[in-house]
């Protein structure tokens, strides 16, 4: 109980969203008739809870708090359904998971089989071939002794990868590609057959992401099957994203697009052509969903974005030294006895912003709680920028996203004009978009 209270002590306001969410999906799973029980398994957890312990620096703890994985037996089934390979970042700590997750899988029928998909991601050939020496199954022995960088033995793995995908053994079929080193088509499996896209990153991460945190066969997933680009992040067709704003958000914080990640958030009418999306999620868009106001309200004012914003507004010489930063104010007197170097932090708001107050306060009073509706209410900023002023700056117009040479920052996904001006938000047909 001890080490319970210090562990929670530790979590920071990320983490323990997250940890409230995932204490009532587990009491859920333990009322629930069993038939809904399996349904709400098989959704998970939402994104809109996932996306919290995704911006945690807790990961560590938050992972020692899953009831299974602190008990020593991790299945992967329980931890998809937390949003683990979304939000386990840390390279060190998602092999030391998936080691114990392929120890368990293991030990349930005691077949190296189970286990190989999790071994074989990480290179670990070795242990399978281990693990059918103890079991004393000389023709599997033999057989993953081979060299499989061979031609001869590539071919042999490929072979039997498609005789498992004509029995439905997926995740075996998967297991046998990464063994022939074809990563593409383990992932397709996973996409695929298996519909775990979860997987499928932490598959591409463990085999590839060694040297590179965002290995390119990550970046091509989340560019085609999130984002809706093509396999270099071009072409971007946001009727072919995903509809889910907190999945769209997390890979382009990934992809070290942090104003998208942002920005994304109050993109309407997209994911349409997606095979995800449902004429649920149609309704009055995700401006109007109070979970997405709540996390537009924490990552508008995150320090990353504000670092990037102050350095690529102290780089444009008409603004002087007087940067707005959205969701900040000192209060009382802002003047500065020099003010040539004064950084001025003010309570504003851009239109499209203000938007998504009077719709959240909207869905709130739709629902039967004036009281939530007032509360988002009262915390509207006062001043509302001007969209075509060329000194109204703003998070949500960055000009970091006009500047090409800035790789870390551009991934490519939308399209900016090079004139700083053209970075404001214009209307066309009735929705607003940013150009």
């Amino acid at each position: 109980l001890l080490d319970t209270c210090l562990v929670l002590d530790s979590l920071d306001d990320c983490g323990l969203r997250f940890l409230m969410a995932m204490k009532h999906y587990n009491y859920l799973l333990r009322c629930l008739p069993i038939a809904q029980r399996t349904h709400f398994q098989r959704q998970g957890m939402g994104t809109n809870n996932v996306v919290w312990a995704f911006h945690s620096e807790s990961e560590e703890e938050l992972l020692g708090l899953i009831p299974s994985y602190a008990k020593g037996s991790p299945k992967w089934a329980v931890l998809k359904e937390l949003g683990v390979g979304w939000w386990l970042r840390n390279h060190t700590m998602l092999k030391t998971c998936i080691e114990k997750v392929a120890k368990a899988s293991y030990l349930v029928n005691e077949d190296p089989m189970d286990a190989a998909i999790f071994y074989l991601a990480m290179k670990k050939k070795s242990l399978v071939w281990g693990l059918y020496r103890s079991k004393r199954d000389e023709r599997m022995t033999h057989f993953f002794a081979n060299n499989f960088s061979e031609d001869r033995w590539r071919k042999a793995a490929l072979k039997n990868a498609y005789a498992l995908l004509g029995k439905q053994r997926f995740e075996h079929a998967a297991a046998f590609f990464l063994l022939a080193g074809a990563l593409r088509d383990a992932i397709e499996v996973c996409l695929d057959k298996l519909e775990d896209f979860q997987l499928a990153m932490v598959i591409a991460r463990l085999y590839e992401g060694e040297l590179d945190s965002t290995p390119a066969s990550l970046k091509r997933l989340l560019y085609e099957e999130i984002l809706g680009c093509n396999k270099d992040g071009e072409n971007q067709d946001l009727s072919r994203a995903h509809p889910d704003p907190f999945l769209r958000s997390m890979a382009l914080w990934i992809l070290k697009d942090h104003t998208g990640s942002l920005n994304t958030l109050l993109q309407s009418n997209t994911g349409s052509m997606h095979p995800q999306y449902c004429d649920d999620d149609k309704g009055d868009g995700p401006a109007a969903n109070p979970n997405v106001f709540n996390f537009y309200v924490y990552l508008r004012t995150h320090p990353l974005l504000i670092r990037q914003y102050i350095a690529s507004t102290a780089q444009d010489k008409r603004k002087a030294h007087t940067v707005v930063l959205a969701g900040f104010s000192y209060g009382g007197d802002t003047k500065a006895a020099n003010p040539d170097k004064q950084l001025l932090l003010e309570d504003s708001i851009t239109p499209l912003e203000r938007q998504l107050y009077f719709t959240t306060a909207h869905a709130h009073f739709k629902a039967g709680c004036p009281a939530l509706a007032l509360e988002v209410l009262s915390k509207l900023p006062g001043k509302v920028m001007d969209p075509t002023g060329e000194d109204s700056p703003s998070l949500l117009n960055s000009p970091t996203k006009a500047r090409v040479q800035d790789m870390q920052i551009d991934t490519g996904i939308l399209a900016w004009e090079n004139d700083s001006t053209a970075t404001a938000p214009s209307k066309s047909n009735g929705e607003y978009r940013i150009l």
